[in-house]
């Protein structure tokens, strides 16, 4: 009779598993920890490289079923740490605690599944299987495809003779279809290249959530000079092959088969090339990209500091405008004034006399005025998040194209809605704004338009560009509480000034309204939680980055290409050693 507990429910590779596997597990969910510190507002950026590096061994160290849990454990940490302000926006939706904690744990381990993935696929790569007789690798070696037969492989494939078992024998006990030594192809393309891909899928699947996303530590570094020329991806590339690099050098320290000089040797190469990165990534930072076109002009951000839990309440709505109203016409005749997200408390067609009054304002200052506030569209049932422009040649509208899902729309409506009226949570349901909106022209300027969420993806950007001449985003991030949420949001802001080389106004209605200027470093600053008006000149910018012009097309492409080459060179050697042990077999 056995004793003890059944744990036949657990997969055989994670109950099988040496205790230095557990060791390298605690290495993965350590390096997950320390990743949300290099983001805001901590900002030790040099993190994501000791992260990374960590987590680069502890994968290339195993089979593809433990890359990928070491894997899925380092995004646990990573997004439990780095994303669970998500759950202080449920508590305004009158979410219960239980269920808000449970929503965003499912976010979480779902979020996780990317670099869970990323494991699979470099471990895939790296070519780390045993190839044995029962190993269903076999079908990829030559000797299979040949007979077409298994059986006949397996009979061929019979138990070495006992003299190759002799201590010191020349064969070994596992053989594997690829070495486990450390590679320069492993650590400087395959890795690094492979990280980039999940974080740029991440960032478009179901819409994308591109929060943690390496290059965005960066942009207080000197990798930000990349920028203008590749955009975030190659910001976070740059930042992962320095990991490789530390990695290398690391297993190049401990190699004790190559002579001293010979490491001496390496690793002058590896310093050479890793600062090489840097140094020419703090020398692109120098270079301007774009130019100064018109006047400058006059600004002043909003920020009303309304409470998210009195917002919408009806007696909260006349304090709010008189609020803003106020705190607008105390300005010395700015060329723009800008209000967040929502500012106003209900749709636009609700406020035709304090919408007349604005009008007024700006006609007898003059001053234009962008405010965030949702519209009715044409058509029955069609909201928009917008932003009104008003000038004293009329009004002009940009609604917002890239929705939250679950927060703005319900992705697969007819079937979440159900859940959604079982549990009790309301939903928002905007509609989509178009596709291709021109950018609005105030001051003599063009204006390019985001709505909070917007902010946080490069492509939808660069949309307007480089037609518009200075960036304009407005947010709510009152939703995330004094949380991480809007640090990380401004963060993201800011290379979104740095890839286009343009002033980026950010109002928002709780903090954190900022001013940026073309390299994305940050002008004036507003405090959170409190009523404040931002005010200075900004200049128009013309021309285009490179990044602009082409997007993530050039990292992305280059990406697969090594990614591909690397499935093929994995092919290959996997059919070379699936030959070495079936004649280490016949001997």
């Amino acid at each position: 009779m056995k004793y003890g507990p059944n744990l036949t429910f657990i997969p055989a590779w994670i109950r099988q598993r040496p205790i230095h596997a557990a060791t390298d597990d605690i290495v993965a969910l350590i390096a997950g920890l320390l990743m949300p510190f290099s983001f805001a507002p901590f900002g030790f950026y040099g993190l994501t490289v000791v992260a990374l590096a960590f987590l680069f061994q502890v994968i290339t160290k195993a089979t593809p079923m433990r890359a990928l849990w070491r894997g899925w454990i380092f995004g646990l940490a990573m997004f439990g740490v780095g994303v669970f302000w998500v759950h202080e926006s449920f508590k305004f939706a009158a979410v219960p605690l239980p269920l808000a904690l449970l929503l965003t744990g499912g976010l979480v381990a779902m979020l996780a599944v990317y670099p869970a993935l990323f494991g699979f696929l470099v471990a895939f790569l790296s070519g780390r299987f045993p190839v044995t007789r029962k190993s269903p690798l076999s079908i990829f070696s030559l000797k299979y495809r040949k007979n077409k037969n298994p059986e006949k492989i397996g009979a061929r494939l019979k138990p070495p003779p006992l003299s190759a078992l002799a201590p010191n024998a020349n064969m070994p006990s596992t053989p594997t279809s690829s070495s486990t030594s450390p590679s320069v192809w492993r650590f400087l393309l395959v890795l690094p290249a492979g990280w980039i891909l999940q974080e740029w899928v991440r960032g478009w699947f179901l819409s994308g959530f591109p929060w943690l996303q390496v290059g965005y530590a960066h942009i207080d570094s000197p990798l930000a000079g990349l920028a203008p020329l590749l955009g975030v991806y190659g910001v976070g590339w740059a930042a992962a092959i320095s990991a490789g690099l530390l990695l290398l050098g690391f297993h190049l320290i401990k190699s004790e088969k190559s002579a001293i000089g010979k490491r001496v040797v390496g690793l002058s190469i590896l310093l050479a090339f890793g600062g090489g990165i840097w140094v020419g990534s703090a020398w692109l930072a120098q270079k301007t990209w774009t130019t100064p076109v018109g006047t400058p002009i006059r600004i002043a951000l909003i920020q009303g500091n309304v409470p998210q839990d009195k917002k919408w309440l009806a007696a909260q709505r006349q304090p709010t405008l008189d609020r803003y109203f106020s705190l607008t016409r105390q300005q010395m005749e700015p060329d723009l004034v800008v209000w967040p997200e929502t500012a106003l408390p209900g749709f636009y067609h609700h406020f035709p006399d304090f919408i007349a009054g604005l009008r007024q304002l700006a006609h007898t200052h003059p001053m234009n005025i962008l405010l965030g506030v949702a519209t009715r569209g044409s058509e029955p049932k069609q909201y928009f998040n917008s932003v009104v422009a008003i000038t004293d040649a009329g009004e002009a509208f940009y609604h917002k194209r890239h929705l939250v899902p679950f927060g703005e729309y319900l992705p697969m409506a007819d079937i979440l809605q159900k859940v959604l009226d079982f549990l009790m949570i309301p939903m928002s349901d905007f509609s989509t704004g178009p596709a291709t909106q021109a950018p609005l022209r105030i001051a003599e300027q063009l204006i390019g338009v985001s709505v909070c969420y917007e902010a946080s993806f490069g492509r939808d950007i660069i949309g307007a560009l480089p037609q518009a001449t200075l960036l304009v985003n407005v947010s709510n991030d009152a939703w995330f509480g004094d949380s991480l949420g809007p640090h990380q949001n401004l963060q993201m802001a800011r290379m979104r000034a740095r890839e286009s080389g343009r002033y980026l106004l950010r109002a928002t209605n709780t903090g954190i309204s900022a001013l940026m200027d073309p390299r994305g470093r940050i002008m004036e600053r507003a405090p959170q939680f409190r009523t404040s008006v931002l005010t200075g000149t900004v200049t128009g910018m013309d021309g285009a980055t490179f990044y602009v012009r082409y997007g993530n097309q050039v990292v992305v492409s280059v990406i697969l290409v090594i990614l591909i080459i690397g499935v093929f060179l994995t092919r290959h050697n996997r059919n070379r050693a699936n030959e070495a042990t079936a004649r280490t077999f016949d001997a």
